[in-house]
């Protein structure tokens, strides 16, 4: 067969430092380990957008999104602007979706002819949900204290989902009758927040993990104003060595957790397509701060927010045990897919296809610019970020001064060199190829014009009947959407 089958497996929230064979001394990912061991492991891979909604968007349609118009999670994509996923169904592919993809809206396709199990998180655009789906955790799952203080072990329906749609995708490949070239899209939505693993694991990491720095009051006075107000608006800043530990322990086993899960599947295809003809890619939304410079969640500019993990594999044709010290970012996978299967091209694609350096083993260009951006809903204003080579640069609306790092020098992010006149010329390059394309005070007026509309619809669910939408909406599959309420460490499946 000419046209590989692709299968893509899609976390929530998993930061690209957490990968074992990204270096991290700590965690156990035998199966990530494996698939980089034998593929091609993107060492510095970002997303477009720190955030759910505007991160999966931009990667389905390749564009930035400040291109597509879409920045936060109450946007929809628009049923008539054309994914990925259209080229590689106009290419003859079966496209087949288990699982989240975050999408909003009535539309749960953009381009998958099947979905196997449908989302978690509500797809009604101003509707909560979480009573239903979390119970005790139920707003452990959005920013702020409360996700703080109930980290931990135990069971939580995220867990409980991911489960349901790893069974799903493995019934599937193996009950396949199809001769069409297949492309599956896993969507799992660990290690997402809550933060809450299963015993063994949150106490394996618990015992290990090293003591975590705790923000003093000298280190919040020397961040950016920007991350000072993200801090305010989420009630954080001020939190203890053994609230931080706790969440990392929680995060630590829900990533090895979504690990054994990927292993499933791999060995799944294995199986039933045969890995000569089969990519596999496994990458995330974005990432996750788990509590470095007191960061937690994502919608901030630091490294743990914006690194992903992307593997790619394919026997025989991707030389084993590649390491890409380039830069690549989410929207190069719409262009790669494509190029790998000789699909149309995607319209507009802002990205560049990987398909000839992972055939050839040839690293990305160093000097290639990669740039992310946030405008979300949360109380803080626009932020873009660009990196080129070893500099990232990020600009804040509405502030003179931004950010710039040297992040072969300083991987941590703990030296801002913006002030420094030996570096000078480097941050006016960088904040003009910035410039160039992102326009913050469009950006700012785009936004503030889609509040009036966000309100208005919030409004109108309100006096829809809720339940019916939901189901409708949410449960949309072959194989019914459950509710995963966890109820004294009970699955509950209604």
């Amino acid at each position: 067969m000419k046209q590989p089958n692709i299968i893509m497996i899609l976390t929530d929230e998993h930061n690209g430092k957490v990968v074992h064979a990204g270096g991290d001394p700590w965690v156990r990912t035998p199966n990530m380990d494996r698939l980089a061991q034998n593929g091609a492991l993107m060492e510095h891979a970002y997303c477009n957008s720190p955030l759910c909604v505007p991160s999966r968007s931009s990667m389905l349609t390749g564009l930035m999104p400040h291109t597509g118009g879409i920045f936060n999670n109450a946007q929809s994509l628009p049923s008539d602007r054309a994914t990925f996923v259209h080229c590689l169904g106009a290419a003859g592919y079966e496209t087949v979706l288990s699982g989240r993809m975050h999408f909003v809206g009535p539309d749960q396709r953009h381009g998958y002819e099947k979905r196997l199990v449908g989302d978690i998180t509500t797809a009604v655009l101003g509707v909560s949900f979480a009573e239903r789906r979390y119970g005790y955790f139920s707003k452990c799952a959005m920013p702020g204290r409360t996700g703080i203080e109930r980290s931990g072990k135990g069971e939580c329906s995220v867990m409980a989902y991911d489960l349901d749609v790893t069974d799903a995708a493995v019934e599937f490949l193996e009950n396949r009758k199809e001769g069409r070239p297949l492309f599956l899209t896993v969507g799992l939505y660990g290690p997402h927040s809550p933060y809450v693993a299963p015993e063994e694991l949150f106490d394996y990491y618990y015992s290990i993990l090293p003591e975590p720095e705790v923000m003093k009051e000298e280190d919040l006075d020397a961040m950016h104003p920007f991350e000072r107000k993200f801090l305010k608006n989420r009630g954080l800043g001020h939190e203890t060595a053994e609230e931080i530990k706790r969440v990392r322990a929680a995060y630590y086993g829900m990533v090895e957790y979504e690990d054994r899960l990927l292993g499933r599947i791999m060995d799944a295809a294995e199986r039933t397509l045969g890995l000569e003809n089969t990519i596999i890619l496994y990458t995330s939304d974005h990432g996750d701060g788990i509590g470095y410079h007191g960061l937690f969640w994502k919608s901030n500019m630091r490294e743990e927010s914006l690194r992903i993990p992307m593997i790619f594999s394919w026997k025989d044709k991707i030389p084993a045990g590649l390491r890409f010290q380039g830069l690549s970012c989410l929207l190069d996978i719409s262009c790669t897919l494509t190029d790998f299967a000789s699909a149309p091209d995607l319209p507009g694609a802002e990205g560049i296809s990987l398909k000839s350096y992972l055939l050839n083993g040839k690293d990305l260009p160093n000097d290639r610019p990669v740039i992310s951006e946030i405008c979300d809903i949360k109380g803080e204003d626009p932020a873009a970020m660009i990196r080129k080579g070893q500099y990232k640069y990020v600009s804040y609306y509405g502030y003179e001064n931004g950010c710039l790092y040297d992040l072969e020098l300083d991987p941590s992010e703990n030296h801002n060199l913006e002030n420094d006149e030996k570096y000078a010329c480097i941050k006016e390059e960088l904040k003009s190829q910035l410039e160039q394309v992102w326009d913050e005070d469009q950006v700012y007026r785009q936004r503030e014009s889609f509040l009036p509309h966000m309100m208005l619809m919030r409004e109108w669910a309100k006096k829809q009947n809720i339940n019916l939408l939901y189901d409708e909406w949410n449960q949309e599959g072959e194989r019914r959407n459950r509710n995963y309420l966890i109820v004294n460490k009970k699955k509950i499946f209604e």
